[in-house]
């Protein structure tokens, strides 16, 4: 996703026609499963399906030129005898302009292999970064300790 272009809801750009770009972000959505590289993009994507212009359609295009220039690329799952559970998060602090909500995100790993990835919105409105941070470690704590129960 570019870093320059900022997603909103009303940006005074032409709307575009939305089945098209519904039919595309669905698609995406079912990819989005076993690419996480792309998982943040996509749900972030979706939240311009009923309202979509030509800027969230040219993210899209970026999007599936990324796509096409790493269909290569892979998740590997290798096997190892020993058990190392690693959780990482991270929460974006008022990343949605358009409401002000936080975006957390965590990533588990057993070993070297990807098993639990979630991003979504925080339920609430953080007042500081520290707080938005809290919320996201609170909620990779809870998949974590379900991901293996003896924690």
């Amino acid at each position: 996703m570019s870093i320059i272009a900022k997603l909103h809801i009303r940006d005074n750009s032409t709307p575009i026609g939305s089945i098209t770009y519904q039919k595309t972000i669905g698609t995406l959505q079912y990819l989005g499963l076993t690419h996480p590289d792309i998982a943040f993009i996509v749900i972030r994507l979706s939240q311009f399906m009923q309202q979509s212009t030509i800027i969230h359609w040219a993210a899209s295009k970026r999007l599936l030129r990324y796509l096409k220039h790493t269909m290569l690329h892979a998740i590997l799952l290798q096997k190892h005898d020993q058990f190392h559970l690693q959780t990482y998060n991270n929460a974006d602090w008022e990343s949605n302009s358009n409401t002000r909500v936080s975006t957390t995100t965590f990533i588990t790993f057993l070993d070297p292999n990807l098993i639990s990835l979630s991003t979504h919105k925080q339920r609430v409105v953080s007042r500081s970064s520290t707080e938005a941070e809290f919320c996201v470690l609170t909620t990779a704590t809870l998949e974590t300790i379900y991901v293996n129960p003896r924690l």
